[in-house]
């Protein structure tokens, strides 16, 4: 299987003048029962209004892997440990209203033992508002669907190849 690499300028907001911030960040296809984990999220602040869907995720700490940190936001997020992680590939993006630069890992894993409680560890964690198992179908439909607003479309860009590299490679999803 072939790794996505893609990059992507932020032209939906205005840009915040000076050097962008670098932000790493580690994100989750994660499988429980042939089903994906998305977060459903709710804002209303500097980005606008808006609800949406965004995979699992979070930024890496210092000292600690891609695969580390995906870990831990796993557990944080989803209550789940993680097993049989596949590296997917990565975006490189923007949010240009507040000046960073993402550089998004995208890995593919299974939740495994039982669900422990979620813990909110990040403003970013504050905005889920539910978090619900799809199918890849499921999730590509609601990405497609989904009222569009300009973070959406940030996000979507970012997210969507994923979803259709794993609805054209279904033997990853065993």
């Amino acid at each position: 299987m072939k790794t996505i690499d893609l990059s992507f300028a932020d032209t939906l907001y205005p840009r915040k003048d000076g050097p962008f911030s670098l932000r790493k960040v580690a994100r989750g296809l994660i499988l429980k029962d042939g089903r994906l984990f998305i977060h459903l999220l709710s804002r209303d602040d500097i980005f606008g209004k808006a609800s949406y869907p965004e995979t699992p995720g979070g930024g890496v700490q210092a000292e600690e892997s891609y695969e580390e940190a995906l870990a831990r936001e796993m557990e944080e997020e989803i209550g789940y440990r993680i097993e049989g992680t596949t590296y997917l590939g990565k975006v490189v993006d923007e949010y240009a209203l507040i000046g960073r630069t993402n550089e998004n890992h995208f890995f593919l894993a299974r939740a495994v033992g039982e669900k422990g409680r979620t813990v909110v560890a990040s403003k970013g964690d504050s905005l889920i508002e539910e978090t619900v198992l799809l199918s890849v179908e499921e999730a590509i439909e609601l990405y497609e669907k989904n009222p569009s607003s300009p973070i959406f479309e940030l996000v979507k860009r970012r997210e969507l190849p994923f979803l259709r590299l794993l609805k054209e490679n279904p033997g990853l999803l065993l």
